[in-house]
């Protein structure tokens, strides 16, 4: 099953506004092209319990930027209505974003600490049955996030069970690339919290939490095996290189505010600990000799347009690069800066995208 179909944009309980130019622009870690599957909250059979939620980790490795922290504008992710009833509406749920900490060696949510921010949502009445990806806007209320990992969950209705009219499930994507195991976690970033054992799960690595958020500021995700491929996943991240050589790297820059414009990469194998700041925008990346690798290779071009309303995106999409099995043990660093070429300046920057190569 894949999900196909858009709802338009709904609103959130304290106010949302149609998408403004530059408030969408794309985090996935997930493979949006793999097979999807359905995920309940953990006492969906006999009736969520209040903080019961499915969560997912945007990790530090596509988190870090040069101001410190990136604000979070929208969420999207599938639901599907269990059994549909046309004129009962569908409680979407809440999202909340946490800080993280560690079980064992995996990031997990920190359920212990305060959220950093938690955004009501509300309801809606769906046209007809069948999964449907809503596109939240919450420009009128947007967190900041600070750099590193940060965990978005999503709520259970409480009281919800798997017999109530239009009761919310969630999806995941299965089967996209797996992630190399980092510090011996051989779990997914992605699970669910049940609130009434105050219990942690988590799913196999290649299952991931079908949940992407927009950011206010323009973004950078490496993409694996294919420019069409759109797997943003963690194996993008912690990255398997196929012993036959045939893995391939890419990069998707989205930048709505700045369509027009040209993306040019700067790649640092070094690391990611110097603020760079040219024409007063800053990116988090230490020059090394290869830092015009990129550029050099082609990798620069036009954010185009694509789509329409609510979802609409300025996208720029590397060609994908073949990567050597003699690249394992590697670690690249990239960032995008957008050059307004008729006025020969520097308008903005990404954040800086992490990948690990493992064999």
């Amino acid at each position: 099953m894949r999900i196909a179909t858009v709802l338009a944009v709904t609103a959130l309980a304290a106010g949302a506004q149609a998408q403004a130019a530059g408030n969408q622009n794309g985090m996935h870690f997930f493979n949006s092209t793999a097979s999807v599957s359905f995920v309940d909250f953990p006492n969906f059979a006999t009736g969520n319990t209040a903080g019961d939620c499915l969560w997912k980790i945007h990790a530090g490795s596509g988190m870090k930027r040069g101001t410190g922290s990136t604000t979070a504008t929208g969420t999207v992710f599938p639901a599907f209505a269990a059994n549909f009833i046309g004129t009962s509406p569908l409680n979407i749920p809440d999202i909340q974003y946490r800080t993280t900490t560690l079980a064992g060696s995996c990031v997990v949510p920190d359920f212990s600490a305060a959220p950093i921010a938690t955004l009501g949502v509300g309801s809606i009445t769906l046209p007809s049955a069948g999964p449907w990806v809503i596109n939240i806007t919450h420009n009128t209320a947007p967190v900041t996030l600070p750099d590193g990992d940060t965990a978005i969950c999503y709520l259970a209705t409480a009281g919800e069970t798997s017999a109530t009219a239009n009761a919310c499930r969630g999806f995941v994507t299965v089967g996209g690339s797996s992630p190399a195991s980092v510090g011996g976690c051989t779990v997914a970033k992605s699970g669910a919290f049940n609130a009434l054992t105050a219990t942690i799960a988590t799913l196999p690595p290649n299952v991931e939490l079908w949940v992407e958020t927009g950011m206010l500021e323009p973004t950078v995700q490496p993409v694996k095996n294919g420019a069409t491929s759109l797997d943003m996943g963690y194996g993008a991240y912690d990255f398997i290189v196929a012993p036959a050589g045939t893995s391939t790297l890419g990069w998707r820059v989205e930048a709505l505010q700045h369509a027009g414009k040209v993306a040019v990469p700067l790649v640092s194998f070094t690391g990611r600990s110097t603020l760079l700041t040219l024409d007063g925008q800053v990116a988090w990346l230490d020059l090394d000799i290869f830092s015009d690798a990129l550029i050099a290779f082609g990798a620069v071009g036009t954010v185009n347009l694509v789509g329409t309303g609510p979802s609409q995106d300025g996208v720029f999409s590397t060609f994908n690069f073949p990567i050597p099995v003699d690249a394992t043990g590697a670690t690249i660093h990239v960032t995008f800066w957008f050059v307004d070429v008729p006025n020969a300046t520097i308008v903005g920057v990404t954040n800086t995208a992490t990948t690990n190569f493992t064999f």
